[in-house]
């Protein structure tokens, strides 16, 4: 990482001073409203840090939001050119994920079919549609695994923010994957100019789309290092640090 990289973090004591900060980089709408500090304070240092690196002016606005039937943590809107942050699901530690085989994977679906198809398949007691809908899902999923360990795939964990314990870590990974989104739109278009390797995807998130596996390896970087950083990505990467 480069000397502007680099930079000395300070806490802020309240909520309004995270968001005071936020706006004197540029963001002209900010609401961290319903956060912990520490998780304030780990989006302020996301966007401190980035800010330094290549700034984000281009972005309008970062808010919170609670909506617990969305089950995006974050998002980024290239329409709108903003930031949000679902506090249904931030604000606890998180339990560090356990890699799963994708051979384990498909023996714990097939064992849920299994069950599934002997005591309520049938049963008047259970939703005939319900108890189909579920076998189908896990019927397509193990499909889908089995073609990964064709293909030469491994599993991986979910996200980068998923390793990380600490709320505030995780949530700052978070709006660093974002940001990556913001990044693939700002500096390159969103245009696909690089490869989707999906045997050596850094996640399992990675592998949606060439996106979700732009912003994913992005937050990798930020936060792991460039080691094992695609050639072709971090190519981009570089051009976005060496920007300024």
């Amino acid at each position: 990482m480069s000397k502007k990289n680099q930079f000395e973090f300070i806490d802020a004591k309240t909520i309004s001073e995270a968001e005071e900060r936020i706006r004197s980089i540029g963001i002209k709408k900010v609401s961290l409203k319903g956060l912990k500090i520490a998780d304030a304070n780990g989006v302020l240092k996301a966007i401190e840090q980035e800010d330094r690196i290549r700034g984000l002016s281009g972005l309008n606005s970062l808010y919170t939001y609670r909506k617990s039937s969305d089950r995006v943590r974050a998002g980024y809107s290239r329409s709108h050119k903003l930031l949000k942050i679902n506090l249904s699901h931030v604000g606890k530690n998180i339990k560090r994920e356990s890699i799963i085989s994708y051979e384990q994977q498909i023996k714990i679906r097939r064992a849920s079919i299994n069950k599934w198809t002997s005591l309520y398949l049938g049963n008047n007691k259970y939703s005939l549609s319900s108890v189909k809908k579920d076998i189908r899902i896990w019927t397509r999923d193990i499909n889908n695994l089995e073609r990964q360990i064709k293909n030469g795939e491994t599993a991986k964990p979910w996200s980068i923010s998923s390793t990380l314990e600490k709320s505030h870590d995780n949530l700052h990974a978070t709006i660093v994957h974002e940001i990556g989104h913001f990044r693939h739109d700002e500096n390159f278009n969103n245009r696909e100019s690089f490869s989707v390797d999906k045997i050596n995807a850094v996640t399992e998130y990675s592998k949606e789309n060439y996106k979700e596996y732009f912003a994913e390896n992005y937050a990798n970087y930020r936060i792991n290092g460039a080691e094992n950083t695609p050639s072709d990505l971090l190519k981009l990467f570089k051009e976005i640090d060496n920007a300024m």
